[in-house]
């Protein structure tokens, strides 16, 4: 999301333009001037300040590729996935939701992504209006009624590449290092580190603390291991 969002221009002044009207005080909005200025001023340096800072989450020329191919990846596959299910898991939310929903939802209200999200992936659409007011309407289904469409989720995008990629940040991190470079799908993934990094090292800490939790569950750890993720998480 934060990639598309300060990429282009076009996203550039769409968001800052939003981000700045969130930031003005209630008064202005009655004065039209005053507001259409202030807005103008506070959204160019949104803008200005964003834009330059796409290297802080990874994003720069031998990335962006890996990034955005990763993206239509896993929306692809979210697509066949919530085709027939109201949520990930079933008929109510879960983890998997709120986590995924908060950048694809916040991609979708730029328009680069909205347009490709629109035209490209149109089963999300229920699913991004859907989780403004998520809510139990049932029941999980079962891993064998889930596995055909999700399985690939988990090997392509959680085993293949955001669980080697936050591994390593927190590996460089610990060491001090100013930069991080590690091989994703045979590619060389090579950023600064920049201090975002740093809730990486935590989410994987509590990853790693609520898998400890389940230890020793059979069914789960040979799912985790065909997608790659096992090694990971020990």
């Amino acid at each position: 999301m934060f990639h598309y969002r300060w990429k282009a221009e076009v996203d550039q002044d769409s968001a800052s333009r939003r981000i700045a009207e969130t930031n003005l005080p209630f008064y202005i909005k009655f004065l039209p001037v005053v507001n259409t200025l202030m807005k103008n001023k506070i959204a160019k340096t949104i803008k200005e300040r964003m834009s330059n800072r796409l290297w802080v989450i990874g994003s720069n020329e031998n990335t962006e590729k890996e990034i955005t191919d990763s993206f239509h990846n896993l929306l692809s596959k979210l697509n066949d996935h919530l085709k027939v299910r109201k949520y990930i898991f079933g008929d109510k939310p879960s983890y998997a939701d709120f986590g995924l929903w908060g950048q694809i939802y916040n991609a979708w209200t730029d328009p680069t992504p909205r347009k490709f999200i629109e035209e490209d992936y149109s089963n999300l659409l229920p699913w991004i209006d859907r989780m403004l007011k998520p809510k139990d309407e049932g029941n999980y289904e079962s891993w064998d009624s889930l596995s055909d469409t999700l399985m690939p989720i988990l090997k392509e995008e959680i085993g293949e590449v955001f669980l080697p990629w936050t591994s390593e940040i927190t590996k460089s991190m610990s060491e001090e290092k100013e930069e991080l470079s590690v091989m994703i799908k045979g590619k060389e993934f090579k950023h600064s580190i920049g201090g975002p990094q740093k809730y990486h090292v935590k989410s994987l800490a509590v990853l790693k603390s609520k898998f400890e939790s389940y230890k020793g569950n059979q069914a789960l750890e040979n799912i985790l291991l065909e997608t790659n993720c096992l090694r990971f998480l020990q």
